[in-house]
This record gives C-alpha cells, sequence and structure tokens, in this order.
C-alpha cells in the first residue's frame, strides 16, 4: 500500500491473526472506521460519519438486545439503499492508491498514450485519481514531486511530457488549495536551494507558475536575472527560460536577449520553444523574404511552430507581411501553408474583417491571385465574413 500507518496497521493485524489472539482483533475492528479516518486517512470525515452509522444500525439488527424498543430493529428500504451508496461511494468503489504507490502509478501513467492531453481534462483526471480521498501528506508529495520534476528534469523521461506535468501541477494548486498552501512553502525552497545548472529550469519553472518569483529570497532572484543576462544565444536548452518575458521584474534581461538573436539563432529559438516574446522575430524574418523559396522555408520554420497559438491581432500582422512582399504572396506553397494554418484556428482567432478585405482586395483585384487563395477565402467565410466589392480605383 506503500504508507506507513496502513502497512503498520495490515502487520498487528496479520499478527493478531496468526496468533489468534481474539481479543486485539476486536480491539482493532472496533477502530478500523476511526483509524481509517485519522490515520490513513482513506476515509474522509463525512465518509466515516456515514460508516459508523451503518456499524450502529449493524449492531441493532445483528443484536437485537441492544434496542431500547420492545420491537427489533428493522431498517426501511431507504435506509438501506442509502447504507449500500455510502459502501460504494467511500469504500468499494476506491481504489487502493497511497504514499509512493500513488507516486509509482503517476510515473507510468503519465507515459502512457492514455493520459488526458486538454488542460480541463488533465485538472479532473488528477483530481479523480490521485487527488480524490487522498490523505493531506500524500497530496503534499505528490505535489513536490511534480515540482521537482519541472526544476530539476527529474526523472529524465518526464522531460518528454514536461507539459502534462506543469498542467497536472496546475492541477492540484486548483484543487486542493490547502494541501497547496503546503506544497508552496516546500517549492520556495526548492528554488532557493537550486544548483547553478538548474537555474534555467528554475526560470522556465517561474513562467509557469511566476507568482513564486516575489516569494524567493532576493539573492535567488539576483542570480536567475543574472542568469539571462548572461544567457549563450547558442544555447538552445535555454530559450525556455524565454517564457519567463511575463514576470515584469525579468522582461528587460529577456527583451534584451531577444534583440540580439539572429538569423539561425531566431529559427533554433522558435522551434524549440514558440514563445509570444520571439513572435516579432519570426514575422520580422518572414516580412523580409528576399526569395519566393526563402519565403516558404520562413514560413515553415518561423511562422508554422505557431499553429494553434495566434491571436486575431498577430494573424493580421501576419496578413500584412504576406500582401506587402510579393516574394510572400506570389511564393507556390503560401496558400497551402496559409490555409493550413487557418485550419489550427478558432474562428474567434481568425485574421480582423478589414484585414481580409484588405488581403483579398490586394490578391484577387489587383494581383489576380482568386485561383491559387480560393480555399483559403472560402475558409475566411466560414465565420460569417463576406469578400469585399470592388473599387473602381482598384487596377484591372
Amino acid at each position: 500500500m506503500g504508507d506507513a500507518e496502513a502497512s503498520q496497521f495490515v502487520s498487528e493485524w496479520d499478527t493478531a491473526t496468526e496468533n489468534k489472539n481474539v481479543s486485539k482483533l476486536l480491539e482493532m475492528e472496533a477502530s478500523l472506521i476511526t483509524n481509517a479516518v485519522d490515520k490513513t486517512q482513506i476515509l474522509g470525515r463525512m465518509g466515516g460519519m456515514q460508516l459508523l452509522r451503518l456499524r450502529e444500525d449493524r449492531h441493532l439488527c445483528a443484536h437485537p438486545a441492544f434496542s431500547s424498543e420492545a420491537d427489533l430493529f428493522e431498517p426501511s428500504p431507504e435506509l438501506v439503499r442509502m447504507h449500500l451508496v455510502c459502501c460504494i461511494e467511500h469504500v468499494l468503489s476506491q481504489a487502493p492508491l497511497q504514499g509512493t504507490a500513488i507516486l509509482e502509478q503517476f510515473g507510468a501513467d503519465i507515459l502512457s498514450p492514455g493520459y488526458p492531453s486538454s488542460d480541463a481534462q488533465i485538472a479532473n483526471y488528477v483530481e479523480q485519481r490521485y487527488l480524490a480521498r487522498t490523505k493531506s501528506r500524500n497530496v503534499l508529495n505528490f505535489g513536490m514531486v511534480l515540482a521537482k520534476s519541472i526544476l530539476k528534469d527529474v526523472p529524465a523521461d518526464w522531460s518528454l511530457v514536461r507539459n502534462k506535468v506543469v498542467v497536472s501541477l496546475r492541477s492540484v494548486k486548483d484543487r486542493a488549495p490547502l494541501a497547496w498552501e503546503d506544497i508552496s512553502v516546500g517549492i520556495v525552497q526548492l528554488i532557493d536551494r537550486v544548483q547553478p545548472d538548474e537555474r534555467l529550469s528554475a526560470i522556465s519553472f517561474l513562467a509557469e507558475f511566476p507568482e513564486f518569483y516575489e516569494l524567493v529570497a532576493e539573492h535567488t532572484r539576483t542570480a536567475l536575472k543574472q542568469t539571462i543576462v548572461n544567457l549563450n544565444a547558442a544555447d538552445v536548452e535555454g530559450y525556455g527560460a524565454l517564457a519567463a518575458f511575463n514576470i515584469p521584474d525579468l522582461q528587460e534581461s529577456i527583451g534584451s536577449f531577444v534583440a540580439g538573436l539572429q538569423g539561425n539563432q531566431i529559427t533554433a529559438a522558435v522551434t524549440a520553444f514558440p514563445l509570444d516574446v520571439l513572435w516579432p522575430k519570426a514575422l520580422a524574418e518572414y516580412a523580409a523574404s528576399g526569395s519566393f523559396r526563402w519565403s516558404e522555408s520562413t514560413f515553415q520554420q518561423l511562422i508554422m511552430p505557431y499553429t494553434g497559438r495566434l491571436t486575431s491581432e498577430k494573424l493580421d500582422q501576419l496578413v500584412v507581411a504576406i500582401y506587402e512582399n510579393g516574394q510572400n504572396w506570389d511564393a507556390a506553397q503560401t496558400p497551402e501553408l496559409f490555409l493550413r494554418l487557418l485550419q489550427n484556428t478558432q474562428p474567434e482567432d481568425f485574421p480582423s474583417h478589414e484585414a481580409r478585405d484588405e488581403l483579398y482586395t490586394r490578391l484577387v483585384y489587383r494581383h489576380h491571385r482568386r485561383d491559387p487563395y480560393s480555399d483559403v477565402f472560402q475558409h475566411l467565410t466560414t465565420d460569417g465574413w463576406t469578400f469585399p466589392a470592388r473599387k473602381e480605383e482598384e487596377e484591372d
């Protein structure tokens, strides 16, 4: 079972059974429910109260002399059904997950194809499978293991599913707020004790949980900030720290680093971590395309990694970059690449109607590119947008 209290209880029960110690067995049976509530905590307070009531009713049925009334106790059908529901809900339906067992199972679970992928699904899954009716100190251990994994990249194979680990830890924060108070204290201590080679991971952790930045020691903040100042642009693993741009105290240092990225460094950074802070650099590289092949390659390497991440405002910027450079709008693969990007974009994030009007006017009325872009424009009508009318001043 992986829990000291539970293991001790089982050991004592087995010993009493082997020695035929009836008095000890009766004593343990009498304390079984309170033990489950107060020690192993596999039962909550409410579940314990309901099972104690069931035990009282069981005594009345098994030992009629316990009844103070002349009539035998006969539970109503409704009361029997209530007791059945109580047993199923609090005992029979529960999986035996406690202590180290819960952590071992999670390690195998998160690497399996069956672990959910969306944030909402992960939150519900973690709550139902790993938090519900789990004793508080095991929730604490569970949260700390997740935090250590993100901060120290351990175990190594969990790095392959790092985002799922992050969302799982955030689920603990949202679904177990009482335990989170103690987990937060432990996380601050972990960050204050990180080794120099773990600081980039700590910065990446703070990018996901920025509320901890002001809680760590001042010397820790100084070291983390200086780590970014001295970040080597060739260190691809370090690009994950750029997500900490959402922390005001780190924005200047990160902004300076991003400003210094050039050419292949921008491509490497975007390929590894398509972050918002890198979008202006990526867009500028694409907007300046000097040939058709350059345009197509840049779209694939710098724009496509942002698939599903672009807001309407960013797509407006991309539209401008397409229609203002002939090497972009006239490149053979641009319509196909742009359509794939849009097909993975929610309608509420489509380019604005004004941007679409301008794109249609430029490509169809001015440059006669209706056929190559027909699927793009047709897809953009799915939210109610209609093609703009041709103006007299447009060129034939």
